[in-house]
């Protein structure tokens, strides 16, 4: 459901409504900096291969922007996370039970709007190890210049303890910045990340 502020109450503007029971649309959303452009995801659609769709409002009616956006492997769970840019243009995807390889790893996708289709941003990002599940939450800064990517179940300050990776991505690049790991074992440090406007202050929960 979406809603907007008319200075006194909240009024429901529209609702999305999963293409079939089970598929768990609206785990995960995000938001345009106005409001305008709407991410939707459905991490268990198609047996859990997962999807993400983005929608636009004009205040009077919504439409689809491109089309379904569908995980990239069967059981990868693409859209357990979503971030937008403030413009709505780029757009991050966790799928944090991706299993290249059979690791676990987990990856996050990112996406570009360019006018007719989504196309591939920035190149993937995979988790460090076996079993992190990287990707379980994403965030991007502002002008997509920047994001967070959690990871609860690495294990760099003992068993389950996470971890957190910050990258400088562009268009068909990644430079990692820092990564930060959770304090002790079993923090699961990462299982949400949010980024400041300007990238440069990070809030991480540990779960």
């Amino acid at each position: 459901d979406y809603f907007s502020w008319d200075g006194t109450s909240w009024n429901k503007d529209f609702s999305i409504q999963g293409s079939s029971q089970g598929v768990l649309l609206g785990n995960s959303v995000a938001l345009s900096s106005d409001g305008s452009i709407l991410a939707v995801a459905s991490y268990k659609h198609d047996n859990r291969r997962g999807k993400v769709a983005v929608y636009s409002w004009d205040g009077t009616s919504v439409s689809q922007i491109g089309t379904d956006i569908i995980g990239k492997s069967g059981g990868e769970q693409h859209g357990n996370d979503i971030s937008l840019s403030s413009d709505g243009t780029i757009l991050a995807v966790g799928a944090f039970y991706n299993a290249d390889n059979d690791s676990l790893k987990g990856k996050v996708y990112t996406y570009k709007w360019d006018g007719s289709s989504w196309n591939k941003y920035s190149n993937d990002l995979v988790g460090a190890n076996e079993d992190d599940r990287f990707g379980i939450s994403v965030s991007l800064s502002s002008d997509a210049s920047k994001i967070a990517v959690g990871a609860v179940y690495g294990d760099f300050a003992g068993s389950n303890s996470g971890y957190v990776n910050v990258y400088d991505i562009g268009e068909g690049e990644t430079t990692g910045l820092a990564t930060i790991n959770g304090e002790a074992e079993g923090d699961q440090f990462g299982h949400q990340v949010s980024f400041s406007s300007d990238g440069k202050t990070l809030a991480v929960g540990a779960f």
